[in-house]
């Protein structure tokens, strides 16, 4: 498997969906997948405040 930020969207939800189709009840996993995505998006680029936003 890639490195997630080698990842594009489309190969992310394809991994996503494979892991959920493969572990449909698996709440650890998908809790930590939630956790890791949420993670690096902040320390790339998703979670970035807006220019002159108020803290």
């Amino acid at each position: 498997m890639k490195p997630l930020n080698t990842m594009t969207a489309e190969e992310l939800a394809a991994a996503l969906d494979a892991l959920n189709a493969r572990f449909p009840q698996d709440e650890a996993l998908r809790l930590a997948l939630h956790r890791e995505m949420r993670r690096a998006a902040q320390e790339e680029w998703m979670f970035e405040e807006p220019e002159g936003a108020a803290p």
